[in-house]
């Protein structure tokens, strides 16, 4: 799996914030409260995480024991 498409799954859950935009209520009000509130810590993860990644990539830059996510080898 890339990065970019780890991305595109979190927004796509995000989007269940939007469906609950169609439900009227207290309930579908606090649930989209909720949601969001998760969605957007979880992204905020999802971004440090990356951070952390390209950081460690450029300090480690041309050990040949650094690997992709899919296990080949990392090149220049």
């Amino acid at each position: 799996m890339k990065i970019f498409d780890l991305e595109q799954q979190i927004m796509q859950c995000w989007d269940v914030v939007t469906d609950l935009e169609l439900v009227e209520g207290e309930t579908a009000n606090a649930l989209r409260h909720i949601y969001q509130l998760k969605f957007e810590k979880l992204f905020q993860t999802f971004e440090s995480v990356c951070a952390d990644y390209h950081a460690l990539r450029q300090q480690t830059a041309g050990q040949p024991w650094l690997r992709t996510y899919d296990g080949t080898q990392e090149s220049e």
